[in-house]
């Protein structure tokens, strides 16, 4: 049996490694875009700002060494699948032939499509090599612009800061982290960021980047201007699909699973940040793209391509970012648009502490925002989903949620 492996992060790694022990006498080859073996993407900010060295960022010394009967194409990108054929065509034209086959291709970050975009001096950061492209370029002293305040352009503006580098964050919508924070939550951040020398443009959108011969300033669209030297393009992510047009394989934003992890063609499985799950808290099929997901979908792919059937539950939005000392732990739906939903929170602008909750209509925890002193955070993430009790809703929105309440209500039977 030789299954075939698209994807050279967390869950094609983990597929690769798990398929090996499940099966150690079937073949398999991991085809990554990137000429380095597997390493963790989400550390590249603090690679940037020489808060980590090069060499922490990678997570295996060798997956052949590890698992013999793993064959690894670095460096190579998928051109297009033959589903009838069961075989992919490489970038150099070479074929490779499959029994099955797991895309995890992940995604790829949206690029600047706007006058100037291709000067030198204009990045995106989702690689390795992007981040090292940025470091030759950044130095103490210079000023960056990065376009967009997501967690992406945060931790990116964390790292060149910390490299000596004055920030500017220009968000084009009314608040930082739209997506994990509601307005007062963000609000919070941002004036501690600011607090901290960040400086954020919120409602407006680089129109354009000029300069002669490389970044020199951007121009908002409000028509102001502002001087720098590199601008990093922070806009968001979409699932690396455009390989699939030729296929009879579904997709709608990323490709459609179903509770095994694969997709409406036999044989052909999707994980990770490209694949579209079934999310168990909006009830509905979404990307959601987090390493912990891709690990946990990685794991479960294997057993089901090994033939061990396995059901995927379904996957959860969880985030989290600490910035100049002050942390963020979001998870689940925490902007409800449904008026039915019961939204419950506390705000402490002097001890820079907020906390939300948010229960469906039956009265099921859904969501949850916990800035500040996070303690009982984790507690709360594992119980999305379930319903419980007004003493221990009341306990987190006063902090004082922990796991021997926990044991209290759940293992006595109090729940």
């Amino acid at each position: 049996m030789h299954h075939l492996i698209v994807g050279g992060g967390p869950a094609g790694y983990t597929a690769a490694f798990t398929l090996a022990k499940l099966c150690p006498e079937d073949d398999i080859t991991l085809v990554s875009g990137e000429p380095y073996p597997y390493y963790s993407r989400v550390l590249t900010s603090y690679y940037i700002g020489d808060l980590i060295p090069r060499e922490n960022l990678f997570l295996e010394e060798s997956a052949e060494h590890s698992s013999p009967n793993i064959r690894l194409e670095l460096g190579r990108r998928i051109q297009s699948i033959d589903v009838a054929g069961r075989q992919g065509k490489l970038d150099n034209g070479r074929l490779l032939t499959y029994d099955k086959l797991l895309i995890a291709t992940g995604a790829l970050p949206k690029q600047p499509a706007l006058n100037g975009g291709t000067l030198p001096g204009v990045f995106v950061l989702r690689s390795l090599k992007d981040a090292e492209r940025i470091r030759d370029w950044a130095g103490p002293g210079k000023t960056a612009v990065i376009v967009g305040g997501g967690l992406v352009g945060l931790k990116t503006a964390e790292g060149l800061k910390s490299k000596g580098l004055k920030v500017k964050v220009v968000v084009s919508s009314r608040r930082i982290l739209s997506q994990i924070l509601d307005q007062e939550g963000a609000d919070m951040l941002q004036h501690h960021l600011e607090d901290n020398g960040y400086q954020f443009l919120l409602g407006r959108d680089v129109q354009s980047v000029e300069g002669n011969g490389q970044v020199e300033r951007v121009t908002l669209n409000n028509g102001e201007s502002l001087s720098c030297n590199l601008v990093i393009y922070a806009k968001g992510v979409a699932p690396e699909t455009g390989f699939l047009k030729d296929t009879s394989i579904k997709t709608n934003r990323g490709i459609l699973v179903d509770n095994r992890l694969q997709t409406n063609v036999s044989g052909v499985f999707a994980a990770g940040d490209v694949a579209e799950t079934y999310d168990r808290l909006w009830k509905a099929q979404r990307v959601n793209a987090l390493w912990g997901n891709a690990v946990e979908q990685g794991k479960t792919v294997a057993f089901n391509m090994a033939g061990k059937e396995h059901s995927y539950l379904g996957s959860i939005s969880v985030n989290s970012i600490k910035m100049a000392g002050l942390g963020v732990i979001s998870g689940g739906i925490v902007n409800p648009s449904d008026p039915s939903f019961n939204v419950q929170k506390v705000r402490n602008e002097k001890e820079k502490v907020f906390r939300k909750l948010v229960l469906d209509k039956n009265g099921a925890l859904v969501g949850m925002v916990a800035i500040g002193f996070t303690g009982g955070a984790g507690v709360l993430l594992s119980l999305l989903g379930k319903h419980l009790r007004p003493s221990m809703r009341k306990a987190f929105l006063q902090g004082s949620l922990g796991y021997g309440l926990l044991y209290k209500n759940f293992c006595r039977g109090k729940a």
